[in-house]
């Protein structure tokens, strides 16, 4: 197999070293499982498909961060409501506000006994967009606001294109002081809000399972 999906659909019982074949190395303290890059392929899970990888990863890493697809299906729904912490990702406009709230009632009904989704907006400020007020936006989701992502096309892009962390390529940019204290807080070792227009964190919805 040369990927997790490679490995799911083949039935194959995945143990630590298969997984760290798998795994690429993004940091000294990074390493990606990443989804399949072609299309020769359909991808459909069942809905525990993932649960034995997950396990894996969680008892064998610190901390365990999901970056769920912009779907909803059977795997997704079991995960959202086997995990430790959801982050919502959104932008701060009416649709992005209508699929939060959605998103935000699903995940509390599936966990009721669990802590709250939590909110980071992304693109904030950006150009020429009317924009919802960020404590408004909250608010009307009823998630706490982890911080704000502002809108930064040079310094995103500049990473994308480069295929690096926003601390590569811009070590000294304030936000990075954000991604740290949004992370400390998912991973319960700091409960402090973050907020101001420099808050962020993650990608579209993106869900931390941290190790017990």
């Amino acid at each position: 197999p040369h990927g997790l999906a490679d490995a799911v659909l083949a039935n194959q019982k995945v143990d630590q070293t298969m997984l760290d074949r798998l795994m690429s190395k993004a940091a000294s303290h990074i390493n990606l499982l990443t989804a399949p890059v072609t299309l020769d392929r359909t991808y459909d899970f069942e809905e525990r498909e993932f649960e034995q990888v997950l396990e894996l990863c969680q008892n064998t890493m610190p901390v365990v961060m999901l970056d769920i697809p912009h779907a909803w299906n059977a795997w997704i729904r079991q995960t959202l409501a086997t995990i430790d912490e959801v982050v919502i990702v959104a932008e701060p406009d009416l649709a992005n506000l209508r699929n939060a709230k959605n998103l935000a009632d699903t995940i509390k009904a599936l966990r009721p006994t669990e802590s709250a989704p939590l909110l980071v907006l992304n693109k904030v400020g950006l150009p020429r967009r009317p924009e919802i007020n960020p404590a408004e936006f909250a608010t009307s989701v009823e998630c706490q606001l982890l911080g704000q992502i502002p809108f930064d096309a040079a310094l995103f892009g500049t990473a994308a294109n480069n295929g690096q962390m926003i601390a590569e390529v811009a070590a000294n940019n304030k936000i990075n002081d954000v991604y740290r204290a949004i992370g400390l807080h998912v991973t319960g070792r700091q409960a402090a809000h973050v907020g101001g227009k420099s808050s962020s964190l993650m990608k579209l919805p993106s869900f931390l399972k941290k190790r017990a």
